[in-house]
């Protein structure tokens, strides 16, 4: 929590960037120096953290930045991976998804 406290708003706004990288499933295209995508991950105000059971979490928000293109082919199959990425670090929300 004291890393997030020390993070920098940006100026006349209340997000607080924190990380800005290439994203990770372009590796192939980052190789062949083709357009790359972005991400941009920020808070918006106050980083809101939570526990449930072991799992700890800030709520925080992603930017993809890049050609729209870029960006609507990496969502036709990139949603089932973040989905299956997230349920397996939150076991109690994949076993209530799954009650539900």
């Amino acid at each position: 929590l004291h890393l997030e406290y020390l993070m920098k708003k940006v100026p006349e706004s209340d997000v607080i960037p924190y990380r800005f990288k290439a994203n990770s499933s372009q590796k192939k295209r980052m190789d062949k120096g083709e357009p790359l995508l972005y991400n941009l991950n920020f808070f918006d105000g106050i980083p809101e953290y939570h526990r449930v059971g072991t799992t700890e979490m800030f709520v925080a928000f992603e930017l993809q930045i890049g050609y729209e293109a870029e960006v609507n082919g990496l969502r036709v199959d990139h949603l089932a991976y973040e989905e299956g990425r997230i349920l397996k670090a939150q076991p109690l929300l994949k076993a209530y998804k799954e009650a539900h």
